[in-house]
Formats: structure tokens, sequence, C-alpha cells
């Protein structure tokens, strides 16, 4: 995996003498470390940004994890989008760990999940969302699935009814299952289409994949865009990995072709857990839960 991070350096930095090769313009240095490689930017000139598009067609570069400064570079961005370079951004991970952040939710909102009525508003269905639908079915009180294809769910429908006794209910009425649930999880509703309809006040929605703001003035819940967990200490090899989001770093470290139950048990093999949730406001406060609670 490439990663790249922008800072002055020094030749006499004990860190930077692990240096597998210097670019003779001086104008960013790059290094292997584990079975990683590692570039770092010096400036983020012409000259060097020409030197860097050099280096990721030599290397047929098509996926990159970049530093904190980097992410919000706008320059760098349209750089790897010019050069169809795909980024880490959390979104590949943030599939795997819905049931985690509901959990997350309902600890801080001091309540129990038993309680909890989910709706999960999705057109299309994989093996994701097909776990994450199971996994929550078990330990809700009510889970519906908001759905113009309601015949994709067929499948799952029946295997928890036969397999747990459970009802999934499918529907394709937004409104009625959005008025009473406490959790609303969406996968791929435009922010138009939510919008339309009366959300709970007191819910908990989970952007999966796109960052949907709720407009109705009565909303006082909380509206999720990312998480924020601890890298395992198998992870911490050195300073440099200090300029990178953890969340995203780790991201980046399980990222690989396999299958969805592959990746589910390296994450709980490493004991991930969520720390911290942030919302269209930045970091949710531990404040903010207990307002959800429907006894508070």
């Amino acid at each position: 995996m490439l990663y790249i991070t922008l800072k002055k350096y020094e030749d006499k930095n004990n860190f930077l003498k692990k240096v597998y090769y210097l670019i003779k313009n001086n104008k960013f240095k790059i290094m292997n470390y584990r079975e990683h490689q590692l570039i770092i930017l010096n400036d983020l000139n012409k000259r060097t940004i020409k030197r860097l598009k050099r280096f990721f067609k030599l290397n047929c570069t098509n996926i990159v994890c970049i530093s904190d400064e980097l992410r919000n570079n706008n320059d760098f961005i349209q750089l790897l989008n010019e050069e169809d370079i795909y980024y880490f951004n959390g979104n590949w991970l943030f599939k795997y760990l819905v049931s985690k952040i509901v959990e997350y939710i309902v600890l801080n909102k001091k309540d129990k999940m038993e309680n909890q009525k989910v709706s999960i508003l999705t057109n299309d269905i994989n093996a994701d969302i097909m776990n994450t639908i199971y996994n929550l079915a078990l330990k809700v009180r009510e889970i519906n699935i908001i759905t113009k294809h309601k015949n994709k769910f067929l499948k799952i429908e029946k295997k928890l009814y036969e397999e747990n006794g459970i009802i999934l209910n499918i529907t394709n009425h937004y409104e009625k299952s959005l008025r009473k649930s406490d959790f609303v999880i969406n996968y791929d509703f435009s922010e138009e289409d939510i919008n339309k309809y009366y959300v709970y006040p007191k819910a908990s929605f989970i952007n999966v994949n796109n960052k949907i703001k709720i407009h109705t003035k009565s909303f006082n819940g909380i509206n999720v865009y990312s998480f924020h967990i601890g890298l395992p200490d198998k992870y911490n090899y050195d300073e440099w990995i200090n300029d990178f989001d953890k969340s995203i770093l780790y991201e980046s470290f399980i990222y690989k072709n396999t299958l969805p139950e592959n990746i589910r048990k390296e994450i709980e093999n490493d004991k991930i857990a969520i720390n911290l949730l942030s919302g269209q406001n930045g970091i949710i406060r531990k404040s903010e839960y207990l307002k959800l609670n429907k006894k508070i």
C-alpha cells in the first residue's frame, strides 16, 4: 500500500535515515517500511506534482492512503481525481461497523438494544447489507426495510423467519416507518427523498455512503457522518502514522479482495471498538446521546 504525507524534513532526522530512495531534485522521499511504501512530500509546487504524476504512472498507482493535511488540500485531491486514483476515506470500513455504531449509540443514551426500532433505507442488497440486517434483527425490537424493490429482500426475510421466528417488515411506505424509528440507517436514499417525510425527532440517523442533512425543524436527534476508532497495537509502526486519521489508516491496513466475512472476522480479532462519532457539526458529545433516551 502507498501512503503519502506532507511535511518539512531534514536529513538529520533519525526516522528519515531509513530512506529507501531519494528523488534527485530533493522534492520528495520514498521509503519502504515493512510491506508499505511511504512518500514524504516537502512541498506541493508544480515540479513536485509533475514528479508525483510520473511516479503514479510508472508504478500503476490506483489507490493511496493520504495524511490528514493532504485530505484537506483541494489541489491534491484534484490531482488524485484527475489521475483516477482512489484515496481511502473511511467509507469502505463504515459498512462493516454499522452494527457497532448502533450499539455504541444505544450504550451512550443509556438504553437497551431490545428496545430499539430500526429502519434501513436501501434499494439494493449485498452481503454487507444482509449481514447488518441479520445482526440487528437478532438484537432489536423491530426492524423495517424501506425499499422500492421488496422482491430483493425475500431471501433474508425467509431466512430470519424460518431460523429465528423474526418477522422482517419490508415496505415502501416511508413516513409510517420513519415516524417511529429510533434508528434510520441510510444506504442509498437521496437527501431530497428523506426530507419529504417526517423523521422521529429523537432518531439516530446513520449515513453509510452519503452525508445527508436533515432539514426538518423538529429533528433533535443525531446525524452520524463518520466514526473514530483506536488503532490496534500491532499497527503502531512508527511516528509517520501520526500524520494520518487512525480510522482511515486501519481501513487501508485491512483493505483486501476477500469475502466480507473474512473482513468482519479480522475486525473482531483486532477488537475494534467505536471511540467517538462525528456528525455534520463535528464530534457528537455525550450529552447529545442522552437527549435521545425516551425516559429522560
